[in-house]
């Protein structure tokens, strides 16, 4: 069913489950193409994004998600885990921030 976007977001989970990203990125992109809210795609992009860590990407797909239905669980917990990440980079960042160091010790000189 090439004009199916659920056959295409079907595919997308079992391709994720099966680990393999690039043709569940590719299944997902498609049935988004067919149908831009088709939130099984949405959610397996969020989680291909989650697991590259590209919590940008996965938070603004968790966010298309949660506009259609605020309550859906999954994206909640999925845009929660996005934000950890977030958080998380920027603590490593600020942790990993190049620190002055102190000058080495002066010689003393021998007397010629």
């Amino acid at each position: 069913l090439p004009k199916s976007a659920a056959a295409h977001s079907s595919l997308a989970l079992a391709c994720q489950k099966l680990g393999r990203s690039t043709e569940a990125a590719h299944a997902a992109l498609r049935a988004i193409a067919l149908e831009p809210g088709d939130a099984a795609a949405l959610k397996v992009l969020a989680r291909i994004h989650l697991d590259a860590g590209q919590h940008e990407a996965a938070q603004n797909a968790c966010r298309l998600i949660l506009r259609r239905d605020r309550h859906d669980a999954e994206a909640r917990q999925m845009m929660g885990e996005a934000i950890v990440q977030e958080v998380k980079l920027a603590e490593n960042l600020f942790d990993s921030k190049p620190r002055l160091m102190a000058p080495p010790p002066r010689r003393a000189r021998k007397p010629a």
